[in-house]
């Protein structure tokens, strides 16, 4: 089997995976990294609902889900988005989730 065939096979079991669910978390927390990217679903969902053009979004790096004592999660993304003026800017934000996983506060990180 060359190349092709075994890229095909990668495919083929990666897409068995996600379907079968066998990337889920293993946490039970509502909020936590994807295993494949470090992203924060609720997050991404979040900037695509706020930032001015949301196709502009690349993440640049994520920080690890941490959750607090009173229940709700933390978690630092800094990122590359248009602004106003249709300028790139780099943001660095930590954003504060709920126990259900919405967002319900954003920071600037130092």
């Amino acid at each position: 089997m060359g190349w092709g065939g075994g890229l095909i096979v990668l495919i083929v079991t990666l897409s068995f995976m996600q379907c079968t669910g066998m990337f889920k978390a293993r946490s039970t927390d509502v909020v936590f990294n994807s295993p494949l990217d470090g992203s924060v679903l609720q997050v991404e969902k979040f900037l695509e609902r706020t930032l001015k053009d949301p196709s502009s979004f690349e993440a640049i790096s994520w920080g690890a889900v941490e959750k607090n004592q009173n229940g709700t999660f933390r978690v630092r993304c800094q990122y590359r988005a248009k602004n106003s003026f249709g300028g790139f800017v780099i943001e660095t934000k930590v954003f504060v989730l709920d126990s259900t996983g919405q967002v319900i506060n954003v920071l600037t990180a130092p």
